[in-house]
């Protein structure tokens, strides 16, 4: 847009994003790496509230929020502790 040119917003979705993200992430221990795979599978991917299939141009801050409140709304599809929202401890803007 700054060029004055305008550019088709990509299809790319986040499901089809993450899994090669995840392959070329080679700073990851190998258990951090598969607790990754198993997140994005459970709870970005899953078909009934998962945000996996939404284009990542259309990803918003609004829209990542409800979806982190209805995962906490949800509860943790296996295990028995409420899944909670933690503090981002890598940024300042979340």
């Amino acid at each position: 847009m700054q060029t004055g040119t305008f550019t088709q917003p990509s299809k790319l979705t986040l499901e089809l994003y993450l899994g090669p993200w995840l392959d070329r992430t080679t700073h990851l221990r190998s258990t951090t790496r598969d607790t990754y795979a198993i997140l994005i599978e459970r709870y970005i991917c899953n078909p009934d509230y998962g945000i996996g299939t939404a284009p990542l141009w259309s990803l918003t801050r609004p829209g990542v929020r409800h979806f982190y409140a209805e995962l906490e709304r949800r509860g943790r599809l296996r295990g028995d502790r409420p899944c909670t929202r933690r503090p981002c401890t890598t940024c300042t803007s979340c």
